[in-house]
């Protein structure tokens, strides 16, 4: 696979010569051996006939320009070394007992033999397929990328009047963004893990006053402004959003016409947020508000990947994945008020959710087992349960009993990396 994954279709420029000629053997060798058809092929290719039980040499049968089988004297002068092989006509015999004269150019008959009737690529036996099937040569790739990702949406979320928190940043993740490890069995199948992150971003906001500061509450339904007297005139609000991201994949691989990579596969995201709203009233006491949302999603996912050279040493293109999941979401919402337990609930469901994922790529050569990697992308997350989606605003005492799970999660970064292929 070193070539889907190293060598851009340019960089086969050098050997193209040798290829031709080994493809035009290589189709000859099967029309031989095929039908009479063929040998009038050959007769056409390379000359008139005459008979003869000439079979050639073992470097001229290796590259299927002539069958193994009996040989007469002059082939037999070839291979003793008497005579050389740019001297000599090798001979094909059909079913029907005619035979075919060509002579076999000195280059050809020259190079190295193969062991059983693969052929020659410029150093590697490709099986049976002489047209430079690229990339038989490697069966592993791992990959790293440190890939800065940032949640968008909900900056005007806020439990606090008058307030805004800070906007989510591009965080890195604990361990530096996304791990590709991949299995070639062949030069077109394999397989392969993906993990992303895991991912943290946080944001918050602090906000002291001489008691003036107050919540978004709104108490019905049973609630009234008593139960969270510790949250409106306070002296200090302070709030804290966090959202957690993980992703794991397993995907089946095939690579076709050197350009294009297919997949399907199963995806598992963990995706959580966590929310708190701590005051502090003078006379009155602490109010404490927490929500905690996890969506626990997976499913199958299909993708493709498409580059093209931009010389010998760098390609460019993009990539995709979409995914159907079963989200097993679920939350907790816990609320007192100077002491006092308002809410204590929770629920828990499963529900249609899905991802799309784009991005564009760049890749540059190093040497022809390392290469450097850049990029960016953008991860789309529909049906997915978010703290500002419960509608907090409105407290009734059966607030967090339900969970709602229409919300959309937008994540998007840049990378670099290395991949490394043996």
């Amino acid at each position: 696979m070193r070539n889907f994954l190293t060598t851009t279709k340019s960089g086969l420029s050098a050997v193209a010569a040798v290829g031709r000629r080994t493809c035009l053997a290589a189709m000859l060798a099967t029309s031989f051996s095929a039908t009479s058809g063929g040998f009038a092929i050959a007769q056409t290719l390379y000359g008139a006939s005459q008979p003869s039980l000439a079979m050639g040499d073992a470097g001229e049968q290796s590259y299927g320009l002539v069958s193994r089988g009996s040989m007469s004297d002059v082939t037999q002068s070839i291979m003793t070394g008497s005579l050389p092989p740019e001297s000599a006509t090798a001979q094909q015999i059909n079913g029907s007992g005619l035979a075919s004269t060509k002579r076999v150019p000195a280059t050809l008959a020259s190079m190295p033999a193969v062991i059983d009737g693969g052929y020659y690529d410029g150093g590697v036996v490709s099986g049976n397929n002489p047209c430079f099937t690229t990339g038989c040569d490697v069966s592993w790739y791992v990959g790293y990328e440190a890939l800065w990702l940032r949640r968008e949406g909900d900056d005007n979320f806020s439990l606090t009047q008058f307030t805004r928190m800070n906007e989510f940043d591009y965080e890195l993740g604990e361990f530096g963004g996304r791990i590709t490890a991949g299995r070639l069995f062949d030069c077109t199948n394999g397989i392969e893990g993906v993990f992303t992150g895991p991912y943290k971003w946080r944001r918050s906001s602090n906000v002291t006053g001489p008691g003036n500061i107050s919540s978004r509450f709104l108490p019905t339904d049973g609630l009234d402004g008593g139960d969270i007297d510790a949250f409106n005139d306070a002296n200090q609000h302070v709030q804290t959003y966090e959202a957690k991201f993980s992703s794991y994949e397993l995907n089946r691989t095939w690579w076709t016409w050197d350009v294009l990579q297919t997949m399907v596969g199963l995806r598992y995201i963990d995706y959580e947020e966590d929310y708190a709203l701590s005051t502090a009233r003078a006379g009155v006491g602490n109010g404490l508000f927490q929500s905690s949302i996890n969506n626990s999603a997976i499913g199958p996912q299909i993708g493709a990947l498409l580059m093209r050279p931009a010389s010998l040493r760098t390609n460019y293109g993009i990539r995709g994945k979409a995914a159907v999941f079963a989200n097993f979401d679920e939350v907790s919402t816990f609320m007192s008020n100077a002491g006092t337990l308002v809410l204590n609930a929770n629920d828990d469901a499963v529900d249609l959710a899905g991802l799309v994922e784009m991005g564009i790529f760049a890749n540059y050569q190093v040497v022809p087992s390392v290469r450097l990697t850049a990029g960016y992308e953008f991860m789309y997350l529909p049906g997915f349960a978010t703290v500002p989606d419960q509608n907090y605003t409105f407290l009734t005492p059966n607030t967090g009993s339900s969970i709602e799970n229409e919300d959309e999660v937008f994540l998007h970064g840049g990378s670099v990396g290395v991949q490394i292929l043996y």
